[in-house]
């Protein structure tokens, strides 16, 4: 009975004598404890490598040994050294190495401490940051051109002198043989004249537009109707002298200051082209300056009595020039009215 009562109270202070042997053993290092996944250590790189300034700096490694390194970016090189002392340049230029540290070689490349990264990037220079692609503009229709009108000159009045069964004088065929009526001269130069004065901006009338009969009332008639700001008769002379050459205007016995101004106008412009000839008052009562209300002028181009000026009116080259001449005569004239009118 006591032999049972000791082995039990053996057996109860068994665990305690295993925990006082397990303590000994742990303080005399006897027994190494494991702890299960003990937290990880944070340690900072001492050494960084070629890769590293690579990926940080967008550098190209151009050449890598143990002992040197080059790196590019653009026109930019970086050059490291691990000889003696380890030297870094930037452009050719030295780079101290920071916080005391060294270039060292390595087994493949050379190494050095982290902080010479942010030194590289601080002596490197800036790059211009990339610009950003923007969305393709959409094509933008071409503005219409901005529909321009002449200046509006005023209303002139073109008459062709004679017509139809009217051949005015003929005097160049019976002289010279030269296949030439008046009314046929007439005509295409007062279309030449109409035609640019419409393009001018003038606002263009005429007494005939064919080789029709226009009675010199219906002239008259058509002109104090219209009212115009001149009226252009436009004819061709003729002598018994067949010696007189020349243009001749005729401008009304009493002519306002507008119809002396045009005559002078028309005259000037005509001696231009190479022209001989005078401005005259009117001593024979033609109708359509002496009964008309607008101001007017009559231009009588050439004599077809003369030879030269015949042969002049039957050139169409000549006809032109003439023309061009009166157009810008007139379109001086109603300048100068508009002109006038504003002020």
């Amino acid at each position: 009975m006591h032999g049972c009562r000791r082995r039990a109270a053996a057996w109860n202070a068994a665990p305690i004598v295993l925990v006082a042997l397990l303590a000994a053993a742990v303080q005399t290092g006897c027994v190494q404890v494991r702890t299960k996944n003990p937290a990880p250590l944070s340690v900072t790189p001492q050494r960084a490598g070629l890769r590293d300034l690579s990926s940080e700096l967008g550098l190209v490694i151009v050449e890598s040994s143990r002992a040197r390194a080059t790196l590019r970016r653009g026109a930019d090189t970086v050059m490291l050294f691990a000889g003696p002392g380890g030297r870094a340049y930037i452009n050719g230029q030295p780079l101290n190495v920071p916080d005391g540290g060294r270039i060292l070689a390595g087994k493949t490349s050379v190494h050095f401490p982290p902080a010479l990264i942010d030194a590289i990037a601080d002596a490197l220079p800036r790059r211009a940051p990339k610009p950003t692609p923007s969305a393709p503009r959409a094509r933008q229709p071409k503005p219409k051109p901005l529909k321009t009108w002449p200046v509006k000159l005023g209303r002139v009045l073109i008459d062709a002198g004679h017509g139809g069964h009217d051949p005015g004088t003929d005097v160049a065929v019976r002289l010279h043989a030269i296949r030439l009526y008046e009314k046929d001269v007439n005509l295409p130069v007062a279309h030449a004249v109409a035609k640019m004065l419409k393009r001018r901006g003038a606002d263009v009338h005429m007494t005939r537009t064919t080789d029709t009969t226009v009675s010199l009332e219906r002239r008259v008639s058509m002109a104090n109707r219209l009212r115009p700001k001149l009226l252009v008769s436009i004819h061709a002379n003729s002598i018994d002298d067949t010696s007189m050459r020349g243009f001749m205007i005729i401008r009304p016995a009493v002519a306002s200051a507008d119809s002396l101004d045009a005559a002078a106008t028309v005259e000037r412009h005509l001696v231009k082209i190479g022209l001989d000839g005078e401005v005259r008052k009117d001593v024979r009562g033609l109708r359509v300056l002496r009964k008309t209300t607008c101001p007017a002028v009559l231009i009588e181009m050439g004599y077809l009595s003369n030879v030269y000026d015949a042969r002049m009116l039957a050139d169409s080259r000549w006809r032109g020039k003439i023309a061009t001449a009166i157009a810008d005569a007139v379109t001086e004239f109603l300048k100068k009215r508009v002109a006038s009118r504003r002020r």
